[in-house]
């Protein structure tokens, strides 16, 4: 079976219309199609879904000031799961992973019929996994200063 590259144009604009809306900072997040949870080194991923899925994953602060930069990767063959596989995504292929980061958005597409016998990429999705425990990506250090402007 030939699997072939999506049409990143299309791809970027749809991400941008979904990236709010499938985000969530509940962990382990579960719906009709996957489950996504922190696990020590990486994230539990599972596709629930009836059909073959791709996916990638990012650190969210980078998730969010690169959207233009990504989609799934290049090998969907090598970021692929059937139905009822699940993997252990390490920490090491959260892209723009830092050992700061609180936080990734794990984006998975569904495997379509191409028309020509090979499969697309279609319907991204987003869920946001929380990392640390207790923590989110609003994490901050307030400092207070006096009037006269020393700390």
């Amino acid at each position: 079976m030939r699997v072939t590259s999506p049409n990143w144009a299309i791809v970027f604009l749809t991400l941008g219309a979904v990236v709010l809306p499938g985000c969530s900072d509940q962990s382990p997040v579960m719906d009709a199609d996957v489950t996504v949870a922190a696990a020590t080194g990486g994230i539990d991923f599972q596709n629930s879904s009836a059909g073959p899925i791709v996916y990638t994953a990012l650190e969210r602060h980078y998730f969010e000031t690169s959207l233009a930069l990504w989609g799934p990767c290049p090998d969907l063959s090598s970021c692929r799961l059937e139905p009822g596989e699940h993997t252990l995504i390490p920490l090491s292929a959260i892209a723009g992973y830092t050992e700061d980061a609180t936080e990734a958005v794990v984006v998975w597409w569904q495997l379509v019929p191409d028309g020509s016998g090979g499969l697309q990429v279609e319907n991204p999705q987003t869920v946001s996994v929380v990392l640390v425990p207790g923590a989110s990506a609003i994490d901050a250090t307030v400092a207070f200063a006096s009037g006269d402007g020393a700390r």
